[in-house]
């Protein structure tokens, strides 16, 4: 049983390797050709804004992923703001940072919260819940909806995001928190995604000594519900 789990988790580690070089040397590549293409053709100026501007889209998307990647490395030792916070604060944060996305796409967030106060790091506790809320956007059709539901139940708080997605199957659900994994490879590259929104929601849950659920059936959507221990 000993060696089996060290060749998975030697397996585990290559797989991350693979996908981190993979994830780094796309946007690298892009960034070298435009770069290229500036010094050498003769663009015009319009050409050579184009080229810039995906120069700034790919650096951001390095550094995107190089900030997120220090979180689920370091983040764990680190020691981080916990204090009783207002739930409405945190909703219109996050309203805020997810409201161009929601038009560009034509999406109806809709929030219903019974809960008054949450404990917690609050910056973490809204990146947990907008990368939950962008990961239902790059999943949903437009003129859907998303609903987040926010409440307390058995001694416990829960945040949950619902989405009207394509579901995610049994066997996906439980790789989905790996980091750098997909379930639409095509999707997420498409939307800038480089598979690091959930496995930083979960290693943010577990700081709070919280759970993230994933409910979810192909075909029907998915829930993916955020539980806090009642501090």
């Amino acid at each position: 049983n000993r060696n089996k789990e060290l060749v998975e988790m030697i397996t585990s580690k290559e797989v991350f390797i693979d996908n981190l070089s993979h994830e780094i040397n796309t946007p690298l590549t892009s960034i070298i050709g435009y770069s290229e293409l500036l010094e050498k053709a003769n663009c015009t100026d319009e050409q050579k804004q184009k080229f810039l501007k995906y120069i700034q889209q790919e650096s951001k998307r390095i550094n995107d992923i190089h900030k997120k990647l220090l979180l689920l490395s370091y983040k764990k030792k680190a020691d981080f703001d916990a204090k009783h916070i207002e739930v409405i604060n945190v909703f219109s944060e996050i309203e805020k940072l997810v409201r161009f996305k929601l038009e560009e796409n034509n999406i109806n967030l809709q929030i219903n919260s019974s809960l008054k106060t949450i404990y917690g790091d609050e910056t973490l506790i809204i990146m947990s819940i907008s990368n939950l809320i962008s990961n239902a956007i790059n999943v949903s059709k437009n003129g859907s909806r998303i609903i987040v539901n926010a409440f307390e139940d058995n001694n416990n708080k829960y945040i949950q995001v619902i989405d009207e997605g394509q579901g995610i199957s049994k066997e996906n659900i439980r790789k989905i928190v790996e980091p750098f994994y997909r379930v639409d490879k095509a999707r997420s590259r498409k939307n800038g995604g480089a598979g690091l929104g959930l496995p930083i929601c979960q290693s943010i849950m577990e700081l709070h000594n919280g759970n993230m659920k994933i409910d979810s059936e192909l075909g029907k959507g998915s829930i993916f519900t955020l539980e806090f221990p009642n501090m």
